[in-house]
């Protein structure tokens, strides 16, 4: 795990190129003690991050991630993560929290989020991020 400068913040890696994941990343907002960086996985400055991700097996074009405490989250594990974290009191963060927070609906509703983020791009012509490590990064 690479050196975070901010351990106690939650960092959230998604697709830019993905209408709904851009959206999503902007509409999240969590309670006030965390703090949340959005990462475009597409920007060169992801660099570091994508690694790390690739490094421990995960496909970005699978799910979007979530770091936080030093953990890697992905997918389903992301959202239910992500929807436990939010402000639930109005508004977006109130129904992500209220419906995604339980495991079992995040892990149901997932893929179809997935195959609609997947259609999506594939109607834009986004090819998928790139996620192999280039031999002078090993």
């Amino acid at each position: 795990m690479r050196d975070d400068p901010d351990p106690e913040g939650v960092w959230f890696i998604y697709d830019g190129d993905c209408p709904v994941c851009a959206m999503s990343a902007e509409i999240v907002k969590l309670r006030r003690n965390f703090r949340l960086h959005l990462i475009n996985a597409r920007d060169e400055g992801a660099h570091d991050f994508v690694k790390q991700i690739d490094a421990a097996g995960f496909d970005l074009n699978q799910g979007m991630a979530i770091i936080y405490q030093s953990q890697i989250y992905i997918g389903d594990e992301a959202l239910a993560l992500i929807a436990a974290l939010s402000d639930d009191r109005h508004g977006w963060g109130w129904i992500v929290h209220h419906i995604f927070k339980s495991r079992t609906r995040s892990r149901v509703l997932y893929p179809f989020l997935r195959a609609f983020r997947n259609g999506l791009l594939k109607l834009k012509g986004v090819r998928p991020i790139d996620m192999k490590v280039s031999p002078r990064d090993r």
